[in-house]
């Protein structure tokens, strides 16, 4: 799973997710949502494990390919987030104070 920390898209976030299944949960939906399991608690206490440290994320369709994205999309994205760091000049961090905005990349 992707996600940027700042809104230049200079501080990237991988969190590496396993796929689980569709329709996971008991809300009814007209549209197919796609779960996502961090790939940390699979390797802990397997897919779909029972410990409140397993994060299974659920997207849409269209969010895949945008926030769910392959190994080789990270290299090339993480590239691109590299040329605007230096490009941005190596920005730090500071406090968003309740300024939060959804990025998506594709």
């Amino acid at each position: 799973m992707l996600t940027f920390a700042d809104t230049k898209m200079t501080m990237p976030g991988l969190t590496p997710m396993v796929y689980v299944g569709k329709n996971l949960f008991d809300k009814p939906t007209d549209e197919e949502v796609y779960c996502f399991q961090d790939a940390v608690s699979v390797v802990r206490f397997g897919i779909l494990g029972e410990s409140e440290d397993v994060y299974i994320q659920p997207f849409k369709k269209n969010d895949l390919g945008s926030s769910i994205i392959t190994l080789e999309r990270a290299v090339i994205i993480m590239q691109e987030t590299n040329e605007r760091y230096i490009k941005e000049g190596k920005p730090k961090l500071t406090k968003a104070k309740g300024k939060w905005k959804t990025i998506h990349t594709s």
